[in-house]
């Protein structure tokens, strides 16, 4: 029964008491003490609905609380492998620019401090040489060899794309994957080719390379 009705109920049962003692004291204080039961259960009914309804509101805050929570936790779970593959994507875009930009630069190189004009390869053994190059110059102390080279051991990891060809006077070429020569003659073997020497004449080439000591510096310029 809700309140409304008990209240209603006791106006009804003091009409009735009022009627029957004709305002005598002992029906006033039979209503009183009625009111007093109603009054009572009314309070009674009341707390057993709060009784109820606060520990279901409790679970329904609680619930919501939780998905909340869980909503929360998801997104920052979604936001955290966004921010991860962003960042792995920058880094990839990064490190392409950033090998692009290498292969942008020309290698410059000086015979005894002199420097010479070389039409260089477009090949993995020019790129790779150009990649050791960022960390600092190479410079190679050559030796003659056969009259028609200068060469130098070169402690390098250059992938090797042999291929028999006779080499020409400017030629510059990786001989076995390991040995860096420019030649002032002719010469057939199974060669690399790196770049050719184009701005001077064999003879220049030759009083060059044919001194006793030849000093070839690389630079990424």
């Amino acid at each position: 029964m809700r309140a409304d009705d008990l209240f209603k109920a006791m106006n009804g049962i003091d009409e009735k008491f009022l009627e029957e003692s004709e305002n005598t004291e002992n029906g006033r204080n039979k209503i009183l003490k009625i009111r007093r039961y109603v009054v009572v259960a009314a309070c009674a009914c009341f707390a057993i609905a709060i009784g109820l309804y606060v520990p279901n509101a409790f679970r329904m805050g609680r619930s919501d609380l939780a998905y909340e929570e869980s909503f929360e936790t998801a997104e920052e779970s979604n936001d955290a492998i966004y921010d991860e593959k962003s960042e792995g994507a920058a880094l990839e875009v990064e490190g392409e620019a950033a090998s692009d930009s290498i292969y942008a630069y020309n290698i410059s190189l000086y015979i005894n401090d002199e420097y010479v004009d070389v039409s260089w390869e477009d090949n993995e053994a020019v790129n790779a040489i150009k990649e050791v190059l960022v960390d600092g110059d190479i410079t190679l102390e050559m030796s003659p060899y056969g009259g028609f080279e200068v060469y130098s051991k070169i402690d390098l990891s250059i992938p090797a794309q042999d291929e028999q060809l006779t080499a020409e006077s400017g030629d510059i070429v990786l001989y076995n994957g390991d040995t860096f020569a420019v030649l002032y003659d002719s010469n057939t073997a199974d060669y690399t080719k790196l770049g050719k020497i184009y701005n001077l004449s064999n003879e220049e080439l030759k009083e060059l390379l044919e001194n006793e000591s030849v000093t070839i510096a690389l630079r990424l310029e």
